[in-house]
């Protein structure tokens, strides 16, 4: 969650024409010192808490520590953080400030926290807001006043002939004493007009407020994150090595606008725009650089605590619960369902309240950081290779929702927005990655692969040729172009040494090209990457099981992989392996285990239908199938196998129900699954029906001759006429083609 603040007034006076930080370029050769305090917890509970006020006083003072800001020692700063930052202490650390600075110094104070107001009167106060501050009649002690601000920075510049540089940031969201009259911005008005010869550098205009959150370094506001990296050379726009007030300031409007939008907040300066403010360290910036390429840009929520308790004050009962549910809609993840309650819902009723009408940028902007961060958060894992990320690879339909989601993001972002190009591209590319995930007939596999690649492709040109996009690729043209799937490997590898997974799809290609060493040379270069791929180990299993037909091998890397990462994929694997050797209690644990680890993952639910069916528990394989069906709902699952499971059982009527589902959400239909139903009704006695879906199973391209003369189930249809036709007609080559044959409009062609 991300932290509303008001970044109030950042105003830099200085006494003196010389630098501000880099030491090199000032015209003095002293001493640096630097008070540097920030609130974020305050004890009284009444005034309201910030989030990150102390981390940006933390990470200022370590700016100074560094050679961009002077490389000031410990004993050159003294830094308050929350507790530490008491009106004594504040008082005592002024003190050594000013007895500390000498002819030709640098005196520097920063303070990060709240300011306020509490009268409107001519001759208004504003105070600075310490840990132990009252939250109301300030005047009685406990808040530092502005005036006496001024007057240790006059003292200190005037009679001990050093250079002053203020940096207050005390503007910051929250209902406080003088928030009616507008305190806060009052107290930042107080501070500039009392300071002379300054350089002004304010995170807003007057009528804005500052975003802080974890999306800026970790949990940072987003003036003084780009601010500081603006210093550190970012900003540094003529590549001069220096930076100077025009170059920061272009840098901060343009990069905190952008990315706190909707909300609206636009940084400034005033003064001598060619003053000099830090030398620039090459290396350093080009670190810094670098670092941010590889960085994926992300928008997160805010919180809009004060604001918003000024405004849920004014409003009904009625529309106070439903903002209320609409912030628990957030939490709880109920962002397009269920409908009437959704975050969406609620939102789209909720900006037609005109009192609301302040909180609509928060609340447009907070439900599409929702609607992103599963995909961010996504694609970041599996960057990473995050292993629980990675299990959903290998399970159904578990971003089927994300397309939808990023649409919606997209569209309350608008076109403007920095992320629109990438959101709108991450659509395109989970769009692409469902097409390839939820097909397993090779035929169907090949044409909705061909229609995903333009999608994969337009996802690139919208966020940049990354690795994902480039695993993306490499997987969608691994059934249809081997070269093509190749060269996207390499560029992927180039992009990402670290990132495992395009080792991992090169050995799916060389198993598909039946050259199993090959296969398990790239899946051993996946583990030799992250030991924790627990996805190569499956997938060397499945190459000895299947190709090498050594089971014993088979057995062991499944088992590895359980001892990486526990997944459902190897329990299945492992279940049906005892099921094939009629371990039956053993197969039913291992596949019990999966669904444990992944309730989502469908393949241990059709292992356990085949070993039900296998050991005559009907009861049991009832519950499964009631289990499946819901899964299928969610698209976890094919309805198809939940309506061979059903016509087992002579569940006729949910058997019909299933197929017609299934037929109905185009599930690839292959020929083994008519074949399927028509061996189940060959055992039941259902001769006629066995028959008819006998041809539909050939029409559709089944060919496995060898099983159909083993297959005992059929034994009571082998004999008769239309068996005999069947045979006769169909065995003989038949040309199939994707296009022929997609879903139920399946056609044969035959030489």
């Amino acid at each position: 969650m991300k932290t509303f603040k008001t970044l109030g007034i950042i105003l830099w006076a200085l006494f003196h024409t010389s630098s501000l930080f880099a030491q090199n370029l000032s015209l003095n050769s002293g001493t640096t010192y630097a008070v540097v305090v920030g609130i974020s917890d305050y004890e009284n509970p009444e005034i309201p808490d910030l989030k990150f006020a102390h981390r940006d006083a933390e990470v200022f003072a370590e700016y100074l520590q560094s050679s961009a800001g002077g490389s000031l020692t410990e004993d050159q700063i003294m830094l308050l953080t929350n507790s530490e930052a008491t009106f004594g202490n504040m008082y005592g650390a002024f003190d050594w400030l000013i007895e500390s600075c000498n002819p030709g110094d640098r005196a520097i104070i920063y303070f990060s926290g709240h300011g306020d107001v509490e009268t409107l009167t001519r001759r208004q106060k504003g105070f600075l807001l310490l840990h132990n501050s009252p939250s109301k009649v300030y005047a009685g002690g406990g808040a530092y006043r502005v005036s006496d601000i001024q007057e240790i920075i006059e003292t200190i510049s005037l009679d001990k002939e050093t250079e002053v540089i203020l940096i207050t940031d005390a503007c910051r969201a929250g209902n406080l004493a003088g928030s009616d009259i507008g305190g806060t911005q009052k107290t930042s008005n107080l501070l500039a007009q009392q300071a002379s010869k300054e350089i002004k550098i304010l995170s807003c205009q007057a009528d804005e407020y500052s975003l802080e959150g974890e999306q800026w370094g970790g949990g940072r506001g987003a003036f003084s994150y780009h601010f500081i990296e603006g210093l550190y050379g970012l900003a540094d726009n003529n590549n001069d090595l220096a930076i100077n007030l025009m170059e920061i300031g272009r840098y901060i409007e343009d990069k905190v606008s952008a990315e706190t939008a909707p909300q609206s907040q636009i940084p400034f300066t005033v003064g001598n725009r060619t003053t000099h403010l830090a030398y620039v360290d090459k290396e350093l910036v080009k670190q810094i650089r670098e670092q941010k390429d590889k960085t994926e840009p992300m928008l997160a929520e805010v919180e809009s605590k004060g604001i918003e308790d000024k405004i849920l004050a004014t409003l009904d009962q009625p529309t106070r619960d439903q903002y209320i549910a609409f912030k628990a809609a957030l939490i709880n993840g109920d962002l397009m369902t269920p409908e009437d309650a959704s975050a969406n819902d609620l939102y789209i009723s909720l900006i037609k309240k005109p009192k609301l009408t302040p909180l609509y940028s928060f609340m447009k902007r907070n439900l599409a950081a929702a609607l992103l961060d599963e995909s961010q958060t996504s694609l970041n894992k599996i960057l990473a290779n995050d292993p629980a990320e990675l299990a959903k690879g290998f399970a159904r339909g578990l971003y089927l929702h994300l397309p939808g989601y990023l649409g919606r993001a997209a569209n309350l972002l608008g076109e403007k927005h920095y992320m629109y190009n990438r959101v709108i591209g991450m659509k395109y590319g989970f769009e692409a990655f469902n097409l390839m995930d939820q097909n397993h007939n090779s035929d169907v596999t090949i044409r909705q692969n061909r229609l995903a690649i333009p999608l994969a492709k337009r996802a690139s040109k919208m966020m940049g040729e990354g690795a994902l996009n480039c695993l993306l690729l490499q997987g969608l043209y691994l059934p249809i172009n081997i070269d093509s799937s190749f060269y996207f490997y390499r560029k992927a590898r180039q992009l990402s040494p670290t990132f495992a997974s395009p080792d991992n799809s090169v050995g799916a290609m060389f198993m598909e090209m039946d050259k199993p060493k090959q296969a398990i040379k790239y899946y051993k270069k996946a583990i030799d990457i992250d030991s924790s791929y627990f996805g190569s180990y499956v997938n060397i299993g499945v190459v000895y099981n299947d190709i090498k037909k050594n089971s014993k091998k088979a057995e062991k890397w499944w088992l590895k992989s359980i001892d990486v990462y526990p997944n459902a994929t190897a329990y299945s694997n492992l279940g049906n392996l005892y099921n094939d050797q009629e371990r039956y209690i053993d197969a039913e644990a291992m596949c019990l285990k999966g669904i444990e680890v992944m309730p989502q993952n469908y393949y241990p639910y059709v292992e356990l239908v085949s070993i039900y069916q296998k050991t005559q528990q009907d009861a049991k394989l009832s519950d499964i199938l009631l289990k499946m069906e819901a899964l299928a709902k969610e698209r976890h699952g094919d309805y198809s196998e939940v309506a061979i499971g059903y016509l087992y059982l002579k569940d006729y009527d949910r058997f019909r129900k299933n197929y017609y589902r299934a037929n109905g959400r185009n599930e690839s239909l292959t020929p083994s699954f008519f074949y399927s139903v028509s061996s189940i009704y060959a055992t039941q006695g259902k001769n006629e029906e066995s028959l008819n879906w006998l041809n539909l199973a050939l029409e559709r391209g089944y060919e496995d001759w060898d099983e159909m003369k083993a297959d005992t189930d059929l034994d009571g249809i082998r004999e008769t006429t239309r068996f005999q036709e069947l045979m006769k007609e169909y065995k003989q080559e038949l040309k199939f083609t994707c296009e022929d044959c997609l879903w139920q409009t399946f056609k044969k062609k035959n030489n």
